[in-house]
C-alpha cells in the first residue's frame, strides 16, 4: 500500500513538471520578445509572436502581453493596419483592456484609443443596422368629410375640429382667429387713412398722408398674402395628418417593429 502511494506521488509530481515546463517555456518566450524589441528586431518580434499565440499552453494575460509588443512593433514600422488588426485582437481577448503608460508610449496609447472608439461605433452601427427586413406596411389618410373641407376654408384649423382631432384644431382656428383679426383691423385702418387722404385739403401734408395710406395698404395685403398660404397649408394638413407606416422585419437583434405616425 505504501508503495503504491509512492508510485500514485512520483507520477503526479511528473505530472506536475512537465505541464508547468510549456508555461515556463512561454515566459521565457515573451521575455526573449523585450529583448528583440529594445533590439528593433520589430519583424522578426512580430512573427515569433503570431507563432506563440497559436501555441496551445499560451494563456489569455500571456496573449495580451505578447499583443503589446506586437502593437509597439507594428507602430514602430508604420504599419497601420497590422496594427489595427492587432488591436482588434486584443479588445476581442479583452475589450475592456488599456494600455499601461508607463510601458507604453502615449502615441500608440493614443492610437490604440482611437481605433478602440472607432471599432466600437462600427459595432453599435452594425447592431442597428437590419438586414433582410421584410417590410409590411400599412398607410391610411383618413376620409375627410365635404363640410369639414369646407370649414376649412373659411376658417382654418374648424376641419380639424370636426374631424375630432381637438389638438391641432385648437392650436390653428387660435393661429386663424389672430390672423383674421389682424386683418380685420389692418383694414380700418387702411380704410381711415383712405379718407383721411383722400378728404384732405388746404396747407395739409399730402406726402405725410399718402405714405401713411400706402403703408397701411402693404401691410393689410401682406397679411392677406400670408392668411392665404396658411389656409392652404391647413386644408394639406386636414388631409395628410395621420398617414400611418408599419414596418416589421428581422434586425441582427431578432425581430423588428417600427410604428410611425405622420404629423
Amino acid at each position: 500500500m505504501k508503495r503504491e502511494k509512492i508510485i500514485l506521488l512520483s507520477f503526479m509530481a511528473a505530472f506536475l513538471v512537465l505541464t508547468s515546463l510549456p508555461a515556463q517555456n512561454v515566459k521565457k518566450e515573451i521575455e526573449s520578445l523585450e529583448n528583440q524589441f529594445k533590439n528593433f528586431q520589430y519583424s522578426q518580434l512580430i512573427e515569433k509572436g503570431k507563432f506563440l499565440l497559436a501555441d496551445r499552453f499560451t494563456t489569455r494575460a500571456d496573449s495580451l502581453e505578447i499583443y503589446k509588443y506586437m502593437l509597439s512593433s507594428a507602430y514602430a514600422l508604420s504599419d497601420t493596419t497590422l496594427a489595427r488588426s492587432i488591436i482588434q485582437d486584443i479588445l476581442h481577448t479583452d475589450p475592456k483592456f488599456t494600455l499601461n503608460p508607463l510601458e507604453t508610449s502615449p502615441k500608440i496609447i493614443e492610437f490604440f484609443n482611437i481605433i478602440k472608439l472607432n471599432l466600437q461605433k462600427e459595432h453599435i452601427t452594425d447592431s442597428l443596422s437590419i438586414k433582410d427586413i421584410k417590410h409590411s406596411e400599412l398607410g391610411y389618410a383618413p376620409s375627410i368629410s365635404p363640410l369639414s373641407t369646407m370649414s376649412s376654408v373659411l376658417l382654418p384649423g374648424s376641419g380639424h375640429l370636426l374631424e375630432n382631432d381637438r389638438k391641432r384644431g385648437i392650436l390653428f382656428t387660435s393661429i386663424s382667429g389672430v390672423f383674421i383679426g389682424s386683418i380685420i383691423y389692418s383694414s380700418i385702418i387702411l380704410s381711415d387713412h383712405r379718407e383721411q387722404y383722400m378728404q384732405a385739403r388746404g396747407d395739409n401734408n399730402y406726402d405725410r398722408l399718402y405714405d401713411q395710406y400706402d403703408r397701411s395698404f402693404k401691410i393689410r395685403n401682406t397679411l392677406l398674402s400670408v392668411y392665404g398660404v396658411w389656409n392652404f397649408y391647413t386644408l394639406y394638413n386636414l388631409h395628410t395628418r395621420q398617414a400611418l407606416i408599419i414596418s416589421a422585419g428581422n434586425s441582427v437583434n431578432g425581430p423588428a417593429l417600427s410604428i410611425q405616425l405622420l404629423w
